[in-house]
């Protein structure tokens, strides 16, 4: 019994210690002013689909509502074997918008397909210098290209990872994945400040055309489909330190929307857990497994103390209280800054819904095959993704 106890408070200690230093590098994290004076950078705009069609008109009109000169940005859409009309409609906005540079790039049927070998196409046609990815499920704010080209100009980083966010909620699910959402954030934010970065996300990153060909692009983890992201930021981070950065302001951060169902929703987590661990990083598995090892031993401190009368309860009750003022103040923080702090309403289940849901995903993710826009995962891989 003492070993358990004494493995739950160490667990407990590098947790705290995680969180804590995470909460010191966003405070750190100084937010961007997008200035207002003209920007010269060119950018592509790369967004890779896959089955969008009832996604891809809307993201497109908001992108040419963008407050940024139409010459200095080209959109390019990538098909990736779209069973429905994606393209179509993609090439029927362009038609009707000629003033827009975007154009409609299928994959080649030979190719497995893949988001990765998408947005790998995407930078081999593209003419700006600078590459911007997003997805056809988001929905950009007319800031968004001023503000990050402004930061990269001002930066000179070769990668900028920026905010993503979930649209205003209407139900308590809906709220948890919002609360999840901004803590990655920060998360992404903090750890990238702290030039540990963990996280990005490819629906809002921006990176240089000469830096994704000098770390090989996808070459060496082609045959892991997932991580497109993940991947990237390593392998920039390792060939130029100090020049990975994170855009903290709200003017370049877009919206995506809710998962659509429960299933949806646990495809898309277990999808995201599947990558974890083949990231070539010491730091992103190390925070992993902490934050999973502490939530599974809450469980197993709350199953022995429902079973051993001599179990003492209070170390399963200071856990979980410290580890929820820990992350309260994270997330408070998060959602302050992204002016969702309504959304601490719902903290208290929403602690208690993420102990058991990053327990069973964390597992499911790594050994559960699943469906995904109507391909298949391998056990622990996922062999045919698309975001």
């Amino acid at each position: 019994m003492i070993i358990i106890y004494a493995i739950s408070l160490i667990l407990l200690l590098a947790y705290i210690v995680v969180l804590l230093r995470y909460c010191r590098g966003w405070i750190q994290l100084s937010e961007h002013k997008t200035p207002d004076r003209k920007t010269k950078t060119g950018v592509s705009i790369i967004i890779p689909c896959r089955n969008e069609g009832k996604n891809i008109s809307t993201c497109l009109e908001k992108i040419s509502k963008l407050d940024f000169p139409r010459g200095q940005f080209e959109i390019i859409v990538v098909d990736d074997h779209s069973t429905d009309d994606t393209g179509n409609l993609a090439q029927l906005f362009f038609k009707s918008n000629p003033a827009l540079d975007g154009r409609v790039i299928p994959l080649a049927k030979a190719n497995q397909g893949g988001k990765k070998e998408a947005i790998s196409l995407g930078v081999e046609v593209s003419k700006n210098p600078l590459i911007v990815t997003t997805d056809a499920d988001c929905l950009v704010p007319p800031s968004w290209l001023k503000s990050g080209v402004s930061f990269y100009e001002q930066t000179g980083a070769k990668m900028i990872a920026a905010p993503v966010t979930i649209s205003p909620s209407n139900s308590f699910i809906q709220e948890l994945q919002e609360l999840e959402i901004l803590g990655l954030q920060a998360v992404a934010g903090a750890s990238i400040q702290l030039a540990q970065p963990v996280l990005c996300s490819g629906a809002n990153l921006f990176y240089e055309k000469e830096a994704f060909r000098a770390v090989g692009g996808y070459n060496d983890n082609a045959q892991i489909k997932s991580g497109d992201d993940l991947f990237l930021l390593q392998k920039v981070r390792k060939k130029y330190p100090g020049l990975v950065k994170f855009l903290k302001t709200r003017d370049a951060c877009i919206q995506t929307a809710h998962s659509s169902s429960t299933r949806d929703f646990v495809k898309q987590r277990k999808r995201w857990v599947s990558k974890v661990i083949y990231i070539p990083d010491a730091t992103t598995i190390a925070v992993a497994f902490i934050v999973y090892l502490t939530n599974l031993l809450l469980i197993i401190d709350l199953a022995l103390w429902a079973l051993l009368p001599d179990f003492n309860g209070s170390l399963l009750i200071i856990t979980f209280g410290v580890k929820a003022l820990t992350d309260f103040w994270f997330l408070h923080l998060a959602t302050s800054f992204f002016g969702r702090g309504y959304l601490m309403r719902s903290f208290v289940l929403a602690e208690l819904f993420y102990i058991i849901y990053v327990t069973v995903i964390g597992v499911l993710g790594n050994i559960a095959k699943y469906n995904w826009k109507g391909r298949s995962s391998g056990q622990g891989m996922f062999l045919n993704n698309n975001s």
